[in-house]
């Protein structure tokens, strides 16, 4: 199967600029993803149009390393572009410093990130990845999912996962970042 890192990494650029994978840039990501793609801990799954990546979804299985073993794998590539935003951009610092802190403290699997282009936004894609990430999760047994979203996009984010079955179970803050937790248990 070709490696998708590119189209990947161009979509959460284009959707999720604010996350910390994002801030460091496209070459980044490419890296990221590519990692990803390598990890027994985690899954991609992505929804193409046309021969178009139009949506894409980040399952982890081991949430509670994900942040930490990404930031490993990829550092050294990176050294100087981190460390020029770590040292410059105190945001950027204060997130990563937090990431690898906090981390997910999930023992069940985590959609770490989830993401549609914006023209099809509403077209049901977002729900189909979800229902995916779902469907494996069951099949290996798992009895819940869980997804953060940031306070901030509050809103949205509950109306589409409560649609979803999820429920809210905790707000919370992963040191200076606010967060809505949902998850979703597999025996309603």
């Amino acid at each position: 199967m070709p490696s998708h890192a590119n189209k990947l990494a161009q979509l959460h650029l284009a959707t999720l600029p604010a996350s910390l994978p994002a801030q460091l840039g496209m070459r980044y990501l490419v890296r990221f993803y590519q990692s990803v793609e390598g990890s027994r801990d985690e899954i991609i799954l992505s929804e193409m149009q046309q021969n178009e990546l139009v949506g894409g979804l980040l399952l982890s299985f081991a949430p509670e390393t994900l942040s930490r073993r990404i930031v490993f794998n990829t550092i050294l590539a990176f050294a100087p572009a981190f460390a020029v935003r770590f040292l410059t951009i105190a945001k950027f610092r204060q997130q990563f410093i937090e990431a690898i802190i906090y981390g997910s403290h999930e023992p069940e699997p985590e959609i770490a990130y989830l993401f549609v282009a914006p023209s099809q936004q509403g077209k049901g894609i977002g729900r189909r990845l979800v229902q995916s990430a779902i469907d494996i999760a069951k099949a290996r047994n798992y009895r819940k999912i869980y997804v953060k979203s940031l306070a901030d996009n509050s809103d949205g984010a509950k109306l589409f996962y409560t649609a979803l079955g999820f429920q809210k179970t905790k707000v919370g803050k992963g040191g200076s970042t606010e967060f809505i937790s949902y998850s979703r248990n597999f025996d309603d």
